[in-house]
């Protein structure tokens, strides 16, 4: 068996038949755990909402933050799910994860010192 074979063969295995419904509760539940997601939201709510905040205006930053959010993940679902974005991921993925993975360890690290 190649390497194309076996790294297909694995891909295969990894996909799981999920249902609309489970696939979408996991990534509610992905998003609505992560920390940085949730502190980030907060942090745009408390711009526009302060203590003489009509209700007027908390409902229209609610509903743009509704409509962003659904906005925004639509559109990745809608891109994400193509064949060719598939495969570029796919392809891509572990360089995608290392540079990733090498910003935040860099970032953590400014961080950590910033403070000595």
């Amino acid at each position: 068996m190649t390497s194309n074979e076996q790294l297909a063969a694995r891909a295969s295995a990894d996909e799981v038949d999920l249902s609309r419904g489970a696939l979408y509760r996991r990534g509610l539940l992905m998003h609505l755990a992560n920390p940085k997601s949730v502190l980030a939201w907060i942090a745009l709510v408390t711009l526009g909402i302060g203590p003489n905040s009509s209700w007027q205006s908390i409902a229209a930053i609610l509903g743009g933050c509704a409509v962003l959010s659904v906005t925004i993940f639509c559109g990745y679902a809608v891109v994400f799910s193509t064949p060719p974005m598939v495969a570029l991921y796919r392809r891509c993925r572990r360089w995608i994860e290392s540079l990733l993975a090498m910003f935040f360890a860099f970032a953590g690290l400014r961080m950590l010192l910033s403070r000595i």
